[in-house]
């Protein structure tokens, strides 16, 4: 640096700290070295320069269609520009016994460090390549790249820049330039004509990190792998667990969870997908998705269902966010996902349903507030619909809140819950409550209240559920089967819904789970017949210790003490929401002595042959694309209690099934007979007021 004159002996009262780091390699294998200062005391009483830095993504993005690719880089590029010799001395630093030189130095040549050196060099590089930036080349700092579509233009645009270089005597640095490429690494990332990539340089850092000790460390990696965030779908609820170890407050202690979260980030880069660059000529898809922590979109073109992605965007939800209904959540991944992709779109055409619910939400009314009935306004709440009345003679309010509030499965309710001069107030809104035992007598029309969910099990015909429309509701939906309503189940026969119904059935939990399963099962590979088995979690009308029955002296027993076997219409009612399956299916039921959860054991012969993969491999699919919410799947080791509040119909347990032959297979799938089912009851609401 001497011999270059870049720095000079100096008198200087000014001195920094020095470092000396490894640079790449250059393409002979040569290892290089760069002198670092510790310029922070300097760049404290800098006043900062705010000449901007191009956003890398604007960069990327606007690479497409191009076929060949040159890369350049000057020969130590912030070295070529002079420093004002009247500042010249802040820049002092000292070396002792450095390659036998001693002695205080100032630097010549604007050093790396400087707190507005990088803005300075943008900006000349700006001024330098003025007018062909964005035609012929981009720069980012000292790194530049020329794009075209053919030869003969490549070699125009070199040439426009080599003497752009050569009129400001800037000079390159041959052995790491790379030219005339169908590939190149640019900005950490590799540059084709198909796409852009993360460097798998990089990448192998990232694979190779060791496990964090320590918070610096943890932010060291997400710093790393951060970069990439971009190709990385839901980046922040998959490093949740590790950042939960940043807060304040909260001692280093690292589980099972976070190491599930630190190698899934490794497994989600090294596997990541070729981003494809935007096409401004076309519209783009903004897909989005909200979780209890997060908001994820991704941006993506081409036909729906073969759509390919250009960016994965997410981030996490604060405190107040995280109380937000699912509705609202689900709102909020749409507004994080217009303002993070605000640049590629024009116009918004939106396929949401709840945005058109959220504009018009219909105001619910319950009668029965028993486990189903209650679950109901909790699942009303998580998916931001209105319950404005409960109707039960038989719980005083003070009991109401009590047992809303304090619930033996599910937890204790997450907001608040009061009593408020005779109404049930819960996060705030009050709800009208009344106790009378004929439904005709029950005020909904005084509450506003236009959906009613009869959640008694003794009003389950149309005749008895109609007296509701006396009082004023405009639909009733039976939380159970019944004999001659009209029954739906969510992802399976809404179509068949006609807004001439004034009583429906949600079909029983049982049901809700089977149907989706059949339809996928059905769909695909023909369903000749089959059997049905749910193995079923206690339900309230079962005696803790044995009492009299009625005709089935067993269902007398205790419930704790024994497995009962019972009856179930749930696999011949998929018939009716199936018609195709009308006749081919029946089953049973055995009672467990467990409080919640449950599970289908759906055994089937088929009239198209399939082994097993084939048949996880369409449940898989269905699950992560028309039925997703409302049929789940899992590989995992589970059991019942996994499940215990999961608002999935049914839960596809591709571990536990067998197939005998490719004509015969037993599946198995769970679900949370409580929460699950109500859960549909409000988005059977939100879809029958979409069509009404």
């Amino acid at each position: 640096m001497l011999k270059q004159n870049i720095i000079k002996p100096s008198i200087s009262p000014w001195s920094a700290p020095v470092w000396v780091v490894p640079k790449k390699m250059d393409a002979s294998g040569k290892k290089k070295w760069r002198i670092v200062i510790d310029y922070r005391r300097l760049n404290d009483v800098t006043i900062n320069e705010g000449y901007p830095i191009p956003l890398i993504s604007d960069i990327l993005d606007q690479l497409g269609h191009s076929k060949y690719f040159s890369t350049l880089d000057l020969v130590s590029g912030f070295h070529q520009i002079p420093l004002n010799p009247n500042d010249a001395e802040k820049t002092g630093f000292t070396v002792i016994n450095t390659n036998g030189i001693s002695g205080h130095f100032q630097f010549n040549r604007m050093p790396f460090g400087l707190k507005g050196a990088s803005s300075t060099f943008q900006r000349l590089m700006n001024t330098v390549l003025s007018g062909l930036q964005g035609l012929h080349c981009f720069v980012y700092l000292d790194d530049y790249i020329i794009y075209s579509h053919d030869l003969q233009s490549h070699m125009e645009k070199l040439r426009l820049v080599f003497d752009r270089f050569r009129d400001f005597n800037l000079k390159l640095q041959p052995d790491k330039c790379e030219l005339l490429r169908r590939e190149v690494t640019y900005l950490g990332h590799v540059i084709t004509d198909k796409g852009v990539s993360p460097n798998p340089d990089k990448v192998k850092s990232v694979y190779n990190y060791p496990i964090p000790k320590n918070p610096k460390e943890i932010k060291s990696f997400l710093g790393l792998v951060g970069y990439y965030r971009r190709f990385i779908d839901n980046f922040s609820k998959i490093t949740k667990p590790l950042t939960s170890l940043l807060k304040k407050d909260v001692n280093f202690n690292w589980t099972q969870e976070q190491s599930q979260a630190f190698n899934l980030l490794k497994e989600k880069l090294t596997s990541a997908p070729l981003l494809q660059y935007p096409d401004f000529s076309q519209p783009f898809i903004v897909t989005t998705d909200a979780s209890n922590y997060a908001v994820g979109a991704v941006l993506s073109q081409g036909p729906i269902g073969k759509d390919k992605p250009i960016a994965y965007a997410s981030r996490t939800l604060n405190k107040q966010e995280g109380n937000y209904s699912t509705t609202e959540k689900e709102l909020l991944a749409i507004l994080f996902a217009v303002k993070t992709f605000r640049p590629y779109i024009y116009a918004f055409l939106h396929l949401h349903p709840n945005l058109k619910f959220s504009a018009t939400m219909s105001k619910i009314g319950i009668n029965g507030f028993g486990r189903i009935g209650r679950l109901v306004l909790r699942a009303s709440i998580e998916k931001g619909a209105q319950v404005v009345a409960v109707n039960d003679p038989f719980i005083g309010l003070d009991y109401m809140v009590y047992l809303f509030k304090y619930d033996s499965t599910h937890g204790r309710f997450k907001g608040t819950v009061t009593a408020e001069d005779g109404n049930l107030v819960v996060n705030g809104n009050k709800i009208a409550v009344f106790s009378e035992r004929d439904p005709k007598a029950i005020p909904w029309s005084k509450a506003g209240a236009e959906y009613v969910v009869e959640s008694t099990g003794v009003f389950t015909t149309t005749e008895k559920a109609s007296a509701h429309l006396e009082g004023g509701a405009k639909k009733v939906i039976i939380s159970a089967p019944s004999a001659d309503a009209p029954m739906f189940v969510v992802g399976v026969n809404l179509e068949a819904y006609d807004p001439s119904y004034k009583v429906i059935s949600n079909a029983s939990c049982t049901t809700n789970c089977l149907a989706p399963l059949a339809k996928v099962i059905h769909d695909n590979f023909e369903i000749v017949e089959g059997l049905m088995t749910t193995v079923h979690a206690t339900t309230a009308t079962q005696k803790t210790v044995d009492g009299p029955s009625g005709k089935l002296w067993r269902d007398g027993r205790g419930a704790q003490q024994n497995i009962i076997p019972a009856s179930t219409g749930a696999a011949k009612a998929v018939g009716k929401v199936i018609p195709a399956l009308n006749g081919k299916l029946t089953g049973m039921a055995f009672r467990v002595p467990v409080a919640n959860v449950s599970v289908v054991d759906l055994t089937v012969r088929l009239g198209k042959a399939a082994n097993y993969e084939a048949i996880k491999q369409k449940v898989k699919e269905a699950a992560e694309g028309p039925l997703k919410g409302i049929l789940g799947y899992t590989e995992d080791q589970v059991v019942s209690s996994d499940f215990i509040g999961d608002s999935h119909s049914s839960i596809f347990d591709a571990a536990a099934g067998i197939s005998l032959n490719d004509n015969f297979v037993k599946l198995i799938s769970w679900y949370d007979n409580e929460y699950g089912y109500s859960s549909r009851v409000i988005d059977l609401i939100k879809y029958i007021q979409s069509k009404d």
